[in-house]
């Protein structure tokens, strides 16, 4: 986090995972649109065939982590969880 300002900006675009997941072309235009990227019409049709290929996927799904684990966890990535507004 304290190195990022010294990304030029024209090189730097962040992008929340659920947003990706929510979105993926929106957000892939989004990231080509920021960092300026060429031909995201060329890219499009092949993004949007990969993201339909996608439909009917499940996300793995785990139990909750025990009580502890994730008390440690926020404690110990609390930066991470401030900066990218993730509920602790």
């Amino acid at each position: 986090f304290q190195h990022r300002d010294l990304i030029p900006v024209q090189n730097y675009c962040e992008i929340a995972f659920d947003r990706l997941e929510k979105d993926p072309l929106g957000q892939m235009q989004h990231i080509y649109e920021t960092l300026k990227l060429p031909d995201f019409d060329y890219v499009e049709p092949k993004l949007r065939a990969y993201v339909t290929s996608l439909q009917g996927y499940s996300k793995n799904s785990f139990p909750e982590l025990p009580q502890d684990v994730r008390e440690r966890l926020a404690r110990e990535w609390t930066r991470c969880f401030d900066e990218w507004q993730y509920r602790k």
